[in-house]
């Protein structure tokens, strides 16, 4: 049976433009068997050799590959990853596999690259994809996860965590066709969002830039940059809000809080996307690699601190831990050492690429204007009353461990103990796994979590207590989403199209600016309902098209509308077709 989290989670959507197909691949757990091979047999020091960094454009190396029925004669496998890369010592690496890199058009299911974790500093082997889940209930885009035994040249290499990409497919699968041109960026240590002048060499040390490279073309990012550095925050609101979606950056910002993220923009700043949109030309906020989630990263600070860290937490240390004092009280974060290590903490100096230690500007500055703030509240609410029920969550993460333990016990290459696994829901993990880098300590070195890596139940089940009752003390005010119009009717007659109705929006109880977002479904005849526009402010309105070619007979849609921190959302809509 397919288990998901779609039936406690929340199903609402941020600047949605459409939900990609289900794919066999993401539509139901499973631990997929990967086969690869290489001609060469010393294809593990070949990648060694090619790996220059996690910034770096490593070169692929050719192997065949074998995925349940497909079968691929030329991929692109290459290691990646920078922690997870550098203090994993063994040999179970992260990799990532490009199946279009020597064929071209060689994808499966619309995806062409594909990421593999080592579940490094993660004892549970699910944070991540526990996080993605949560993310997509939330209507954040956010790659699709799945496990996936990695079987290289006839050897049972281990159990991984496997993930979609965000490139060019993932943008397509989530935007459509046509608006997925826009300029897409990765933030990497540093990427705060500081403005270093003009000079785009500047920014290339902590961004990368993931589509139209070619042109290599930063001036968006720079203008972003200098807008959010010098824009006083009673001015961003005016400056910021026609450029940005700003519910995809609070509801990032209000899920890494509610896990305890830190390995995210507002921690280490990194481990995320900024996607320019093409179909407005406003930023989109993606989420990446949360593998460090739920207290794996702990930047200097206990375990018993990160359960009460403050809602409006940030690093104001620069890109690596130390000196950060959380707004709204809660406990400051230590002099934490990067993973990886080679770097000191603390909170001066230069950054990669010259950034300063100026904190998180876009977090801090947003939480400073009155109607974010609240924003963020209703967000942070309603990620708490749908998607983080403690209960439920711990229940899920039983229900995937029940699935992968099997392949965890063959793993043994794996980077934590199989005491460390069998105990992970329930102990604190400490000391150094067999790879030399397990939880709590990094063969030596100190790692990103000293004190160890929490157990999930007791820490899931604080930490919830802990927000909802911070929520509890300064509730946010109740929004609710009405449409004027709880259903709609369609009649086509022969090929004529009937014509266009609208629907229009508006909140109830709050003033604070919010924005739906669109989805639609339908049990036959295929793509026939649409909406346009797929997102916008409201108060608004949106256009329904209902037409196609289609037999003669009556077709039953549903339109969805998210917005997020409505305690309504999603608002439904029933839509009929009929076709004479």
């Amino acid at each position: 049976m397919k288990r998901t989290l779609s039936a406690l989670l929340l199903s609402s959507a941020l600047a949605f433009s459409q939900i990609p197909l289900p794919y066999p691949i993401f539509d139901q757990d499973a631990v997929h068997e990967i086969k690869i091979t290489f001609a060469n047999e010393d294809w593990f020091q070949v990648l060694t050799d090619n790996y220059d960094g996690v910034r770096a454009e490593n070169p692929y190396f050719p192997a065949s590959l074998e995925w349940g029925s497909y079968k691929m004669e030329n991929i692109g496998v290459r290691f990646k990853g920078n922690s997870t890369y550098s203090a994993s010592r063994g040999q179970k690496k992260p990799f990532r596999l490009k199946l279009n890199e020597f064929v071209k058009g060689q994808k499966i299911e619309g995806i062409g690259s594909f990421s593999l974790s080592n579940a490094w500093n993660d004892p549970s082997f699910v944070r991540e994809k526990l996080y993605y889940e949560m993310a997509a209930a939330l209507g954040i885009k956010a790659p699709r996860s799945n496990f996936a035994a990695l079987y290289i040249n006839g050897k049972y290499w281990g159990l991984y965590v496997l993930t979609e990409v965000i490139n060019s497919d993932f943008l397509k699968n989530y935007y459509g066709k046509g608006d997925d041109e826009g300029n897409l960026y990765k933030g990497n240590i540093g990427a705060n969002f500081a403005y270093l002048g003009e000079d785009k060499e500047a920014y290339k040390a902590a961004w990368e830039k993931q589509s139209n490279e070619e042109a290599d073309d930063w001036t968006d990012l720079i203008a972003l940059c200098k807008l959010i550095t010098e824009t006083p925050s009673a001015e961003l609101r005016a400056k910021l809000e026609p450029i940005m979606d700003i519910d995809s950056v609070l509801a990032a910002l209000a899920l890494d809080n509610a896990t305890v993220n830190l390995d995210s923009y507002v921690g280490m700043g990194q481990n995320f996307n900024v996607y320019k949109r093409a179909s407005d030309n406003r930023w989109i906020w993606i989420p990446w690699d949360p593998s460090l989630a739920f207290g794996a990263l702990s930047q200097g600070q206990t375990i018993d601190g990160m359960k009460t860290l403050a809602l409006e937490w940030v690093n104001t240390g620069g890109g690596f831990g130390g000196g950060g004092v959380p707004p709204g009280g809660g406990v400051p974060p230590g002099g934490g050492v990067p993973p990886g290590g080679g770097v000191p903490p603390g909170g001066g100096g230069p950054r990669p690429g010259g950034q300063q230690a100026v904190g998180r500007p876009l977090a801090t500055k947003l939480w400073e204007v009155p109607e974010y703030k609240e924003r963020y509240r209703q967000i942070y609410q309603q990620l708490m009353t749908k998607a983080f029920d403690s209960a439920n969550v711990i229940a899920r993460a039983n229900a995937l461990r029940e699935m992968i333990a099997p392949w965890v016990e063959k793993d043994t290459q794996k980077l934590v103990t199989q005491e460390q696994f069998d105990n992970a829901m329930t102990q604190d993990a400490t000391g150094t796994g067999p790879g030399g880098a397990g939880p709590g300590g990094q063969g030596g070195q100190a790692g990103p979590n000293g004190g160890g890596i929490p157990g999930l139940t007791p820490f899931i089940t604080a930490r919830a207590d802990f927000v909802n009752g911070k929520l509890a003390e300064a509730p946010a005010s109740t929004m609710a989403v009405t449409a004027d119009r709880a259903s709609l009717a369609f009649t086509q007659s022969g090929t004529t199209a009937p014509a266009a109705q609208t629907i229009s929006l508006t909140l109830n109880g709050t003033a604070v600016t919010a924005f739906y977002g669109l989805s639609t479904s339908v049990e036959s005849g295929g793509a026939w309902l649409s909406v346009t526009p797929a997102s916008g402010p409201v108060a608004g309105s949106f256009k329904v098209t209902a037409t196609g070619k289609l037999d003669p007979g009556t077709y039953v849609g549903k339109i969805k509308v998210a917005v997020p921190g409505a305690v309504n959302s999603p608002v439904e809509i029933a839509v009929t077709l009929t076709v004479q």
